[in-house]
């Protein structure tokens, strides 16, 4: 799962393949960094993800990527979006800063599936933008888990990859993390949808939460929950509720701070920065 922070501060070309997916040389210690990348990148779903990976960090060696890893106890990505001012124009520039941290005390394959998942998120550009005064937290929600590199997308990265590993690892523990979703041999999206937004006993207390947003969400469930966030201990339509709320006080702040800083107060004729503030930080 990621999660992304925002800060506000004071005051870019593509690369040949052929490095990128060279066999390495030499013997590689396991559990390695670069070799759990190294078996991500034997399937096909690893080696196209791997290969957008080097692009968009301008990397030439994927290997270069483990400097993006860091081990932890949870799997997940954090994102910090930095934002630049000049202080004449008033231009703004906003710079997205991805660290992956992964569960080292799993098995192998466990964490070449965790890192194939996580990788899913940190290539994407979220299609949402954290200072959009019509940033809801249903529309955050749906974003985060229907969007590009959301967790549906990455859940089926993960499974697309331990299909094809399939010869590599025990076949029983591949079925158990993705046996669910497999259909005519191919992962389904539709049915890791469907397990996504089963939340069970969060279901009434969320669509009171989510209010007119609701209506975004006709697939949500009152079933038992089958996948869970490994970071908000809720399914994941709960947890994302709870990181919007995070989000948004963040948010908030930093825009406010701003205003203050420049020695103005909201008011007036709203313009972006000030409608940001009229909708999204009515308790501030």
């Amino acid at each position: 799962m990621r999660f992304f922070f925002l800060f506000i501060t004071a005051l870019a070309s593509g690369f040949s393949l052929a490095p990128v997916l060279a066999a390495p040389k030499g013997p590689i210690k396991a559990p390695s960094k670069t070799q759990l990348l190294w078996t991500i990148a034997s399937t096909h779903t690893g080696r196209e993800t791997l290969r957008k990976a080097t692009l968009k960090w301008k990397y030439e060696r994927i290997e270069q990527i483990a400097t993006r890893i860091e081990w932890a106890q949870v799997s997940r990505t954090d994102a910090v979006v930095v934002r630049k001012f000049d202080p004449i124009s008033g231009a703004e520039i906003r710079e997205r800063q991805v660290k992956i941290y992964l569960n080292q005390d799993q098995p192998e394959l466990g964490m070449v599936l965790d890192l194939a998942h996580e990788l899913t998120h940190a290539i994407n550009d979220p299609d949402w933008d954290p200072y959009d005064p019509k940033l809801s937290r249903g529309r955050y929600i749906q974003a985060a888990l229907e969007g590009s590199g959301g967790e549906i997308e990455a859940i089926e990265n993960e499974c697309r990859v331990a299909v094809a590993l399939k010869g590599k690892f025990d076949a029983k523990a591949i079925f158990d993390r993705c046996g669910a979703y497999l259909s005519s041999d191919q992962i389904s999206r539709d049915l890791i949808k469907k397990d996504i937004y089963r939340i069970g006993k969060w279901k009434r207390p969320l669509e009171k939460t989510l209010g007119v947003d609701l209506k975004l969400f006709p697939a949500l469930s009152g079933d038992a929950p089958v996948l869970y966030s490994s970071t908000g201990n809720a399914p994941y339509p709960v947890a994302l509720a709870r990181e919007y709320q995070n989000l948004n006080r963040i948010a908030c702040k930093n825009t406010i701070r701003r205003l203050q800083a420049s020695g103005r107060k909201p008011a007036g004729d709203y313009s972006h920065v000030d409608e940001f503030v009229k909708q999204r930080c009515v308790d501030f």
